[in-house]
């Protein structure tokens, strides 16, 4: 090889190199050693990148002549070559095979963009053959050019990370949230772009969006059906607070969750018109912001005043005096009954009152709803009975409100609503 080592041939002050003409060069492709499963080699001279031609020969008698190509990857019996760095890259099937080259050079290629030149070839389709590190650990470790230093370096995995979270976070301490302040996120197991989700508005005010079509379906009043994206049950449940538009801002309790439906309680000042349902907002919290926590607005009730009587009632039997009932909504709740009521005899004797809040109109349903007042020796009795309990219904029930005499010689048995007014009350357990 008619070579010559010399120095990098760069004159001083005009920065101009003197290229030479390199004949015969001798090189071998391999592996490199700091990029496995990329092949080739570097010049010995940094090449002409201007003028002249290369010529790459296979070193045995009668040696093929190997295609220069400016991109792409190479195939069998092609070199790319960065003609600034020197730097050439075979395919894996040449690999071992020994060449001799002619071209121009610029003196010694011993130089750091020579190796920085490696970041800038496109050698995918050799890259794509090794194999992938799908979970990179913290001491794993990349090749880098250290430009401040002006050599190369090594970077671990740890570095990374942290330039990277340092670049992105803070690291003064927010001691409070204001609304605005935003989080990043990842949607599901989306590999799309991290979203900003409004945080600081989620922890004051306690209400999150659904980003979902809320529709119209039917009305119980004062319960409402609403249909949604399936599979409900596994974003909602009972009792939390409900907020969207349909004529201005409405506020709802769920009470019921299916796949594709869910039932909100409106109390009673909150409705669905049947129209157009948006912005619709959700919360587990107890009292997020704007939701109105007044119990009477949660309370359905039945108020009488009459006087409903029952004259020469027979023992043991139940009499749903003045046709009071009440319709229990879907739901959880709790139940306030009271009622004054008398009985009176023709002489004196035992008085034995007992009501009750039952689904049958003439039998008791449940025990636990009952209340019973036993007074001895009397002619006449006026007691206000009282009961509270709680209460679940799965469809809407009416609930009819009984009185019975459980003594013999009773002239009459009746409600006075007109001293204390008769009363039940459903207050919604989920508030």
């Amino acid at each position: 090889m008619a070579y010559i080592n010399s120095n990098l041939r760069q004159h001083p002050f005009t920065g101009a190199f003197s290229y030479r003409t390199i004949t015969d060069e001798a090189q071998t492709v391999a592996e490199f050693d700091f990029l496995p499963g990329i092949y080739g080699f570097i010049l010995q001279d940094r090449p002409n990148p201007d003028t002249g031609t290369m010529t790459f020969t296979e070193d045995v008698s009668g040696g093929a002549t190997w295609t220069i190509i400016a991109s792409g990857n190479p195939s069998a019996g092609q070199v790319r070559v960065d003609s600034e760095r020197g730097i050439c890259i075979f395919n894996v099937a040449d690999n071992a095979t020994n060449f001799l080259i002619d071209y121009q050079g610029a003196g010694t290629n011993a130089t750091l963009s020579a190796l920085q030149g490696f970041a800038q070839v496109p050698t995918q389709g050799v890259i794509n053959a090794l194999n992938e590190v799908t979970a990179p650990v913290d001491t794993d470790e990349y090749l880098i050019a250290d430009t401040a230093a002006t050599e190369t370096k090594k970077i671990t995995q740890a570095n990374i990370t942290n330039k990277i979270l340092n670049d992105l976070f803070d690291k003064t301490e927010k001691t409070y949230v204001d609304p605005g302040d935003v989080v990043g996120i990842r949607e599901g197991d989306s590999a799309a772009a991290i979203k900003s989700f409004d945080l600081g508005s989620f922890i004051r005010t306690g209400w999150q969006l659904t980003g979902e079509t809320w529709t119209y379906s039917s009305t119980d009043a004062p319960s409402y059906v609403v249909t949604v994206p399936s599979d409900a049950t596994t974003r909602f449940s009972v009792g939390m607070r409900v907020k969207l538009t349909d004529s201005g801002t409405q506020y709802f309790i769920i009470t019921k969750v299916a796949a594709t439906s869910i039932t909100l309680y409106g109390g009673t000042d909150y409705t669905l018109s049947g129209g157009a349902i948006t912005n619709v907002y959700y919360s587990t919290f107890k009292a997020p912001f704007g939701f109105p926590l007044d119990p009477s607005k949660w309370t359905e009730t039945l108020t009488d005043t009459a006087v409903n009587s029952q004259a020469s009632p027979v023992s043991g039997t139940w009499y749903n005096l003045g046709s009071l009932s009440i319709s229990v909504p879907i739901g959880v709740w709790r139940i306030y009954t009271k009622m004054t009521c008398e009985l009176a005899r023709g002489a004196a004797g035992d008085i034995d009152l007992e009501f009750t809040l039952s689904t049958s109109s003439s039998a008791v349903s449940n025990t636990r709803f009952s209340v019973r007042n036993v007074v001895v020796n009397v002619t006449d009795c006026l007691p206000t009975l009282v009961n509270e309990f709680d209460l679940a219904v799965i469809t809407k029930t009416t609930y009819y409100l009984l009185l019975r005499a459980n003594s013999t010689g009773t002239n009459v048995v009746q409600t006075r609503g007109d001293i204390l007014p008769t009363k039940i009350e459903l207050v919604c357990a989920y508030l």
